[in-house]
């Protein structure tokens, strides 16, 4: 699968051919360099959108979750994941909603899997938009 940069690069190149430095070729139809502009325009897009998702859902470390009240997704592992076979630990992890409490001293809070905190993501939000989008 090629690089979507190097992609974006090749359309755009073949859209605007050049000689001598100035555009030009009589085979590169109006319609045919607009596909070719469209096409590099929406990869582009999608690339930049696909760096907003990867950041999403990159893991946080537990410094950073947010401890005002606010529900995340945070993975708690078990005690036994440490000792547990590779091809076992997966049932002694958790990905769990959870929120801070300031209750007793503060600590999370959620129903799942008792363990360690070991990371968190932000809880998705709903909204009508999104709903809307999904029918």
């Amino acid at each position: 699968m090629p690089d979507i940069k190097d992609l974006i690069d090749r359309l755009q190149r073949e859209a605007h051919p050049t000689i001598g430095g100035k555009v030009y070729d009589p085979r590169a139809t109006r319609p045919r360099r607009r596909l070719m502009d469209e096409a590099a325009s929406a990869l582009s897009r999608l690339e930049k959108e696909n760096a907003e998702l990867r950041e999403a859902l990159r893991p946080r470390s537990m410094e950073t979750a947010p401890k005002d009240g606010t529900s995340i997704l945070i993975r708690f592992e078990h005690p036994n994941y440490a000792v547990a076979r590779d091809d076992d630990k997966d049932r002694w992890a958790e990905i769990c909603i959870a929120y801070w409490l300031d209750h007793n001293g503060g600590g999370w809070t959620w129903h799942g899997i008792v363990g360690t905190a070991t990371c968190w993501w932000p809880f998705p939000a709903l909204t009508k938009e999104s709903i809307d989008a999904k029918g």
